[in-house]
């Protein structure tokens, strides 16, 4: 049952609210925080890498996004998804931000947590604290890139939050919308980066941001589109691999943005 934030509230119906597969969900106005929609906001549990939005905050409020970074081993002990980058080749913070946003590269979010905070327990610190700062009340996060641990956790609630904030920053909200990224290798070669958010091509006015699959987050999409007063932020939790496209397409653009 999807119910309002406050329960004497009235909640403006979506189109087929009981289609929706996602057992988490939350759609936000980014510029008010309001809340238009919501199933089990607060309930706590993996969000897998949709986490790497509060990475890439961290990281890009650091500044110095042209600063090589040198990729050490340990960077790699992340399966599954690489960027493809071997131990001591280089590339800058941006590159990184672009292979962590669009194609999900674990390996590429150790690499940004070590050259950001020394180890990745120091950048866990600094996730939590920049959490904390973005209203984030009931989420705990271990590692940058989301990979399972029973230590770490989050609400629909919690990172819708963090996309509001991510939303208010040019920059990050024009990664999130960018389709196409090429990483420089020293050999003149370059890795080829596509965004694995389907919605950006499939759904016009889609406009970010970050998807996300574990076995216990199940698949998960924080969606962003629309302009103006009608713009919307759409947290999509546990769904299915083929629903949750659906899920996030009807919360995005449900029957109030149809005038």
């Amino acid at each position: 049952m999807l119910t309002s934030e406050d329960p004497g509230t009235s909640v403006p119906a979506l189109a087929g609210p009981d289609s929706i597969v996602a057992q988490r969900a939350m759609v936000l106005r980014p510029a008010t925080q309001e809340v238009i929609f919501e199933r089990a906001p607060d309930l706590q549990g993996a969000v897998a890498s949709t986490q790497k939005l509060l990475t890439a905050l961290v990281v890009w409020s650091a500044g110095e996004l042209d600063r090589h970074i040198i990729i050490q081993e340990e960077d790699l002990a992340c399966m599954p998804y690489h960027l493809g980058l071997q131990p001591g080749e280089r590339a800058t913070r941006l590159d990184l931000l672009h292979a962590i946003l669009l194609g999900s590269s674990n390996d590429a979010a150790m690499a940004l947590a070590r050259d950001n905070a020394g180890s990745i327990e120091a950048f866990a610190v600094k996730m939590n604290e920049t959490a904390v700062q973005c209203g984030m009340t009931h989420s705990c996060f271990i590692n940058p890139h989301g990979l399972p641990d029973d230590r770490q956790y989050s609400t629909a609630r919690d990172v819708g939050r963090l996309a509001c904030r991510i939303d208010s920053i040019p920059g990050l909200r024009a990664m999130v919308n960018c389709r196409e990224h090429a990483v420089p290798r020293a050999d003149g070669s370059l890795i080829q980066l596509r965004n694995r958010n389907r919605l950006l091509l499939e759904a016009p006015g889609c406009d970010g941001m970050k998807t996300g699959y574990t076995r216990a987050a199940g698949f998960c999409l924080v969606a962003s589109g629309g302009s103006g007063p009608e713009r919307r932020i759409a947290v999509v939790l546990n769904s299915t691999e083929d629903a949750v496209w659906a899920d996030a397409r009807m919360l995005l653009f449900g029957a109030s943005l149809v005038p």
